[in-house]
């Protein structure tokens, strides 16, 4: 709603009445080359400190590219794990999931197509047709049928999963993307990083939902037909999930992704 509120202000051009700032010199320079001349540029800060997001447009308001920038090192070094892990794992992504397509790169400049989204009235509901593509995503990358392990996003949350208006979903934000993840963890981390920040589902709908229950486990059974494994197994893979997902969580984020793991997994035990 905010996304869809600033455009209707920009159209109408009310912006010219508020404060401005201008962005790092530098950072427009690095930008200019992979766009057209006349193009627009809005630039934002991202959550970290010298890392910024910017958007190319026309003028007539068309999305051009959207532009990921960074100015330390360990920015530097995401954005060029993103653009490989892209590489390595996005040709793997059956229909109706796809990754962005990369449009230039350098050095703290990852440039990406834009896409334009649609926003969704309950953004944690995970459809089985999703679920599905993610589980043969699995099943893709999987090294051999005994090991059990396969590829995962990593960070397979609501705002990294966008509704394009051709009705295809863009994956984005591919820096956590992991080779050997165990089954079901994209599906997983929808569900609890949907309720650590939306509160939607509840947790005692995601544990109904490893035995089968409401939507919550028709979508782990379509992951587990695309993956070719046994949705019984889903309990199991859960509690691995919980632990591994620890470990992955932003160390200045606030302490409740800690919590809300804490919680689910003695709503498992119990």
């Amino acid at each position: 709603m905010g996304w869809e509120i600033g455009r209707m202000f920009a159209s109408l051009g009310l912006f010219r009445y508020f404060p401005s700032s201008r962005p790092p010199r530098d950072l427009c320079e690095a930008v200019l080359s992979y766009v057209p001349a006349g193009a627009s540029l809005a630039v934002a800060r991202a959550n970290h400190p010298g890392r910024y997001l910017a958007l190319a447009l026309n003028d007539r308001g068309e999305f051009l590219a959207a532009v990921k920038l960074a100015k330390d090192q360990a920015g530097r070094a995401k954005l060029q794990r993103e653009r490989e892990l892209m590489a390595t794992f996005g040709p793997f992504l059956p229909k109706p999931i796809k990754a962005p397509r990369v449009l230039g790169h350098d050095d703290g400049v990852l440039v990406l197509e834009a896409v334009r989204w649609q926003p969704r009235i309950v953004p944690w509901y995970l459809s089985e047709a999703v679920a599905h593509a993610l589980g043969v995503f699995f099943r893709r990358t999987m090294p051999s049928r005994s090991q059990m392990v396969g590829a995962a996003h990593g960070d397979c949350a609501p705002w990294n999963l966008m509704l394009g208006l051709d009705g295809e979903w863009t994956l984005l934000d591919w820096e956590d993307a992991r080779a050997e993840a165990s089954p079901f963890y994209d599906v997983f981390h929808h569900l609890v990083q949907s309720n650590q920040e939306l509160l939607l589902p509840r947790r005692s709908a995601i544990v109904d939902g490893l035995s089968g229950k409401g939507w919550i486990g028709k979508a782990i059974r379509a992951y587990a037909a695309g993956a070719e494994i046994p949705a019984e197994s889903a309990g199991e893979f859960f509690e691995r999930y919980l632990i591994d997902s620890r470990s992955s969580l932003d160390p200045l984020a606030p302490r409740r992704g800690v919590q809300v793991r804490r919680d689910l997994a003695r709503r498992v035990k119990a």
